[in-house]
């Protein structure tokens, strides 16, 4: 008798089977002089031993599936998912993002006081730049919110934020997090220009193209920026404007990508200067 491979609670016997009414020698499981019903009863037992244990597992599976989607919100009753949702809203804990900002929640104290050795906020910042290395974005997360809750006029801290939020997928809380870094220093061109850049991923042109302007008030020569005016220009209809920064750019030693010039000419002439 061994255990089945496929199933941990599965009996298979070697040369018999319970459905066998094959008359057995010396040595058999059923001797010749046991009763018929004893084998009837034994072969009842067997089966239910198969069916009782080979569904065990996939009860328990269903069981705890229920038991993670109940303890994580918004659960989707996907154990892996639920997992993942729940570290994700864990490394969170203590910020909100719902106003367009960073914000603390009523519980942030608490969260602080949690790990009494962990203070220092330059160690967290140092944390989380090395989990955004290794693309370990939850990790990262956590290590941010962490260095913003001790000290929350460190704009550094919000871009680490945003970096891991886009690593998520999370561009609307990474634009709250930039909005909070833009408003401890207006000056911090990297944080304008990822802020511009999460506007053309949620697809909004007008946003996009307010944010990029924004970068060229603080840094008239940044090509990049020129070029994404362009294309967003493009895309909005706006093509006198399009040929503008088409040119800003190309007189700063930057040419857009080949193909958008004779797009570009396709809806209009290119103007002569």
């Amino acid at each position: 008798m061994r255990l089945a491979t496929n199933c941990p609670f599965r009996i298979e016997y070697h040369g018999w089977s319970p459905f066998s009414h094959r008359r057995r020698g010396r040595g058999s499981l059923f001797p010749r002089r046991r009763s018929m019903w004893i084998r009837v009863l034994t072969a009842a037992c067997v089966c239910s031993v198969l069916a009782v244990g080979c569904r065990k597992p996939a009860a328990d599976a269903a069981v705890g599936a229920k038991e993670v989607s109940e303890r994580t919100p918004g659960g989707t009753g996907s154990p892996i998912e639920d997992y993942r949702q729940a570290r994700y809203l864990e490394a969170i804990r203590g910020l909100t993002y719902d106003t367009g900002v960073v914000e603390f929640a009523p519980d942030w104290r608490e969260i602080i006081n949690e790990d009494p050795q962990d203070l220092d906020p330059t160690v967290s910042l140092a944390r989380g730049a090395d989990f955004l290395k290794q693309s370990m974005f939850v990790e990262a997360l956590k290590s941010y919110t962490r260095a913003v809750l001790l000290d929350r006029s460190n704009p550094s801290a919000y871009e680490g934020l945003a970096a891991g939020f886009l690593g998520k997928g999370k561009v609307e809380n990474a634009m709250a997090s930039l909005n909070s870094a833009l408003l401890l220093d207006p000056g911090l061109l990297s944080a304008r220009v990822e802020l511009a850049e999460c506007y053309g991923r949620l697809g909004d042109l007008d946003g996009a193209i307010k944010r990029w302007n924004d970068v060229l008030e603080l840094d008239p020569s940044n090509t990049h920026a020129h070029e994404r005016l362009a294309v967003s220009l493009y895309y909005a209809e706006r093509f006198a404007q399009s040929w503008e920064h088409v040119h800003a750019a190309e007189r700063l030693g930057h040419a857009l990508p080949p193909q958008f010039r004779p797009l570009l000419q396709q809806r209009m002439a290119e103007p002569q200067s």
